[in-house]
């Protein structure tokens, strides 16, 4: 794959150049005026109807803050937000020079790192499944701690346009019954069920530049 170049887009409401890292297509919100857009391969653009962020976003992390991560550099380059019927869920795109990029999710000021990469499952799977139960996915056993359901989405920055959804969807929320590492499991509908997974990690150990301080939130 030939490498793309001028990796810019104009937005459409107030003309501001913007940049951007990740291939298309891709969500990207002006740095400017806040408006959003999806970009296409083509570099085509189309105005999102996305609403600004209404949630104050009480965080430790801001965009662009710079880390490393196993010796990695990396960029928060994304936002979304999720809210859902338990709790808020922050999640920043790690974007690193090698041009991967993973997910830094951040709950009730607990954090995780998540692989891009999903796993498709079948309905039969997690039908009928309650908290404490044991779901086997991708030949391991998990433990189903508890289901919420998102009912509100908000994006900065940008992100793959795979990640965008505003719908709702119900998620299940498991931790391995060796408790080797996380997984969360999106029901989008019968026919698209998809398992993600995470390591806990500590702020400290990915090095970043800077943090907010708790005076810093508004």
């Amino acid at each position: 794959m030939v490498a793309e170049t001028n990796k810019y887009i104009v937005c459409n409401n107030c003309k501001q150049q913007n940049t951007y890292s990740l291939n298309l297509p891709i969500v990207i919100s002006c740095n400017s005026c806040s408006s959003s857009f999806i970009v296409d391969e083509t570099k085509s653009i189309v105005d999102l109807a996305a609403e600004p962020l209404k949630l104050n976003t009480v965080s430790v992390l801001n965009l662009q803050t710079k880390g490393i991560s196993k010796g990695e550099p990396f960029e928060l380059i994304g936002f979304i937000r999720s809210v859902n019927t338990l709790f808020i869920s922050n999640e920043w795109l790690m974007y690193f020079e090698s041009g991967k990029y993973l997910w830094l999710i951040e709950s009730s000021f607990r954090y995780f790192v998540s692989d891009s990469k999903v796993i498709a499952m079948s309905s039969h799977a997690v039908k009928g499944i309650v908290p404490g139960r044991i779901v086997n996915i991708n030949s391991k056993e998990y433990v189903l701690l508890e289901i919420t359901k998102q009912i509100d989405f908000y994006f900065q920055g940008e992100i793959p346009v795979e990640s965008y959804n505003d719908s709702s969807f119900f998620k299940y929320e498991l931790v391995a019954k060796d408790e080797s590492n996380f997984a969360s499991v999106c029901i989008f509908s019968a026919a698209q069920i998809d398992a993600s997974f995470s390591e806990k990690v500590q702020l400290e150990d990915l090095q970043l530049e800077q943090t907010n301080v708790f005076n810093d939130w508004k």
